[in-house]
C-alpha cells in the first residue's frame, strides 16, 4: 500500500485512482494449507468411499485421510456393531499381542 501511495504522489493523484496490482499465483511450491488459510484442512478418502458407505462405514481421521473406523450395524451401538460383524477379533488380537497397523 505504501508503494501505491508513493505512485499516487508522483502522478499527483489519490491512491484509489492509481489502482492495485494484479494478484498472481505463487511461483514456487506452496503447501495446500497456505492459500486456503488457517481453517483449511485437505481431506482425502480411500478409492472406494461409496462402497464403504454402502457397508455402513463410520469414518475416522488418519492424518489427512478419512478411513473407515468400523462398519455400523443398523440400530446398534458402536461396540455392538463391531462385535456383530466380527471386527472385534482383529482389535482383540492387536490389543493382546504385538501387532503392526498401517493407516496409510
Amino acid at each position: 500500500m505504501n508503494a501505491l501511495a508513493r505512485a499516487g504522489e508522483m502522478h499527483r493523484s489519490h491512491p484509489g485512482e492509481v489502482g492495485t496490482t494484479t494478484a498472481r499465483p505463487f511461483f514456487h511450491p506452496v503447501p495446500m494449507s497456505h492459500p486456503g488459510g488457517r481453517g483449511f484442512e485437505p481431506e482425502r478418502r480411500t478409492p472406494m468411499p461409496t462402497r464403504h458407505e454402502a457397508l455402513g462405514a463410520e469414518w475416522m481421521a488418519a492424518g489427512v485421510w478419512q478411513r473407515p473406523e468400523y462398519y455400523a450395524a443398523p440400530g446398534q451401538s458402536r461396540i455392538d456393531s463391531i462385535r456383530a460383524r466380527g471386527q472385534w477379533r482383529s482389535a482383540l488380537a492387536s490389543a493382546s499381542s504385538t501387532s503392526a497397523r498401517s493407516a496409510s
